[in-house]
């Protein structure tokens, strides 16, 4: 049956933001903040894996499992208008007055001043029937994926992928590597594409395009199955932490998510929303088509949220010495760009600002680990020492030049050094370290349910703003992530501990 859990919108709203407040202050020192864009070319990779035997039972369509931690309704930002007062703002957006000035933490006495903002429900009109359409833990490229063979598979079914081929790359190649780069499981693809086109199963696929995206020539199934990935990574993300509980329709139109859906069911609907007919969509969510897509291709597979046992998470330490006066540039945001991946990250800069240059400064081990990857600044650390990045905690390090950079097969230990800031790896406009964590291969929200831990400090976020955010230590001191380099702001203190 499809889960469903009756959410008073309205106040899940007002619980949530009287906890989140934005903060914004102008900055004392001018620096560019240092940010990480990935390329957006498809780069094929090998995900080191361990092989194991396969040990599946595949997914049922109407699975009996402890659903994801649900999200509260979105939130938005209104600009003041000329003629504002608190009472017209509330009524416009559906709220109370009393609502407004508590979920902005006001007393109401404040003036309003044009150009400045107040958080306000996100009002979309157009509303989706309930649906579950599959599990958090499928569509993340984790643990329910060891042992999962695709290239067996797929000649297995002998449909039109079995025999496609892009240059040297086969189909079933193609979809290893968009499900490795984008940490998607690929069967949560290949069901997708079976409902889109029929590719999987069929010679005679229904249409030319493997994910249903209208246009002339080849189908280009490098190209098309990483978009795919993108619109599931937005979809499963943005409902994962509360930041987009809706999706859009072909046509541009929003349509608001039914409260209680979960994640995986977010992401899948977020990418058959975009080629599937407006008109048409909330019949295919009610067919089930999806489900039966999965179900026939798959069997029925066990699974649910991606959570670690008790939410505990390892001791992960500064990654810098305590006696060095380091900043804290950047609060949660994409591990892997905002809109495909968890808010996973957050960047400190070195002491001393030298542009790109690489820094003296260096960058320690946060965590025990085996080095699994370390190329183009990028280290990538297994925690539990499998050398599977899909199981249990694994950790990024990114902006690390190459020399002096942490070798593959290295054997860290809290402290060691990791490598130097610089600019290395992605897109950034300052030195500094890009540091995120995953589990079990879903990158996790660094101020979520198992907020980011390093030391004495715990990660908060701003509602609905990338790189904002906060460090709050047990002893009571607060760092603001900012665009420069303010003494009182975000540099930590010169000790960490005090005795």
């Amino acid at each position: 049956m499809n889960p469903s859990y009756p959410i008073r919108r309205v106040i899940c709203l007002f619980l949530l933001l009287a906890l989140l407040v934005a903060c914004r202050q102008p900055s004392t020192e001018s620096l560019a903040l240092p940010t990480s864009t990935p390329p957006a070319v498809l780069t094929l990779v090998v995900l080191p894996t361990r092989t194991l035997a396969p040990t599946s039972t595949l997914l049922a369509p109407t699975p009996t499992v402890t659903p994801t931690v649900l999200p509260t309704p979105v939130a938005t930002r209104y600009e003041i208008q000329p003629g504002d007062n608190y009472l017209s703002i509330a009524l416009d957006h559906n709220i109370t007055l009393e609502e407004l000035l508590a979920i902005n933490q006001l007393t109401g006495d404040e003036t309003l001043r044009v150009g400045e903002t107040l958080i306000v429900p996100l009002s979309i009109p157009v509303s989706l029937p309930p649906s579950y359409l599959v599990h958090d833990s499928e569509v993340v490229y984790g643990r329910a994926y060891v042992g999962w063979d695709t290239a067996a598979f797929v000649a297995a079914q002998g449909g039109f992928l079995a025999d496609y081929r892009e240059g040297d790359l086969s189909g079933a190649e193609i979809i290893d590597a968009v499900a490795a780069k984008y940490h998607v499981g690929p069967r949560v693809l290949l069901a997708a594409m079976e409902t889109l086109s029929g590719w999987v199963s069929s010679k005679a696929p229904h249409s030319l395009s493997p994910f249903g995206l209208e246009g002339e020539g080849a189908p280009d199934l490098q190209w098309q199955s990483g978009w795919a990935a993108r619109q599931l990574m937005e979809g499963y993300y943005g409902q994962l932490e509360g930041r987009r509980d809706w999706v859009v329709l072909k046509g541009s139109t929003p349509a608001r998510l039914s409260p209680g859906t979960n994640a995986g069911s977010a992401a899948v609907a977020n990418l058959l929303a975009a080629v599937e007919p407006a008109s048409t969509f909330p019949d295919l969510l009610l067919s089930e088509r999806f489900q039966q897509s999965y179900h026939r291709l798959f069997g029925e597979v066990e699974g649910g949220a991606v959570l670690p046992p008790e939410r505990r998470q390892p001791f992960f330490e500064l990654p810098f010495p305590e006696e060095e006066l380091w900043y804290f540039t950047g609060g949660p945001h994409g591990g892997w760009g905002d809109s495909i991946s968890g808010w996973a990250a957050l960047d400190f800069a070195p002491p001393v600002a030298r542009g790109c240059w690489p820094s003296a400064y260096p960058i320690r081990a946060v965590a025990d680990g085996l080095v699994v990857s370390s190329d183009a600044g990028e280290v990538w650390v297994d925690l539990d020492g499998d050398g599977d990045l899909r199981t249990g905690w694994v950790l990024l390090y990114m902006h690390l030049y190459a020399e002096g950079r942490v070798g593959v097969g290295t054997s860290v230990r809290v402290g060691d050094l990791m490598g130097y800031p610089s600019c290395e790896g992605g897109v950034s406009n300052a030195s500094h370290l890009h540091l995120a964590r995953l589990y079990d291969g879903q990158w996790m929200p660094a101020a979520g349910p198992v907020p980011f831990q390093l030391g004495d400090w715990s990660a908060e976020a701003v509602v609905g703003s990338s790189y904002d955010g906060f460090l709050k230590s047990r002893r009571g001191m607060t760092l603001k992530a900012c665009d420069c380099r303010s003494r009182r702001q975000n540099r930590f203190p010169e000790k960490q501990y005090v005795g």
